[in-house]
């Protein structure tokens, strides 16, 4: 699942350096099913090696490295293999979550600088019939004052 999960924030970044937002909105739907089956795969996973954690004598103990602490052989080659490719999935996957974070927080920025800079070329006031704008006289008095 992780290997899925790291399909889907390369295709996540993807859609946001594009701005597809169609696209974006189509991964993100994507990848909320893969977080919520990762995390019950992340509670079963502690549940069973806690329980073997258990039959091997230990109870305090939680993790794989506490259940290769007891394991030996092969079964410790094994443990240290899943072990190590799960933290590398898991690395990589918080590598590229930070990366689209930073992506997505730099594209909100532009985005926020360019609305600042177009925010000057608004009128915001609105011409009424009484001739002010915004309670203010554009004409008349105003104008003899040298306004």
């Amino acid at each position: 699942m992780y290997v899925k999960l790291q399909s889907v924030l390369e295709e996540e970044r993807k859609a946001v350096i594009s701005r597809d937002f169609m696209y974006l909105y189509e991964v993100l739907s994507a990848k909320d099913p893969l977080l919520a089956g990762l995390s019950s795969i992340s509670a079963r996973r502690v549940e069973a090696v806690s329980s073997l954690l258990e039959k091997k004598g230990q109870k305090a103990q939680k993790g794989l490295k506490a259940l290769m602490a007891l394991s030996a052989g092969k079964e410790k080659s094994a443990l240290k293999e899943t072990a190590g490719e799960l933290s590398e999935a898991m690395e990589r996957v918080a590598e590229l979550n930070k990366s689209n974070h930073l992506l997505i927080a730099e594209s909100l920025s532009n985005l926020g600088r360019s609305l600042d800079f177009l925010e000057a070329f608004f009128v915001r006031g609105t011409y009424q019939s009484t001739g002010l704008v915004d309670g203010k006289a554009v004409k008349g008095a105003r104008l003899r004052k040298g306004v």
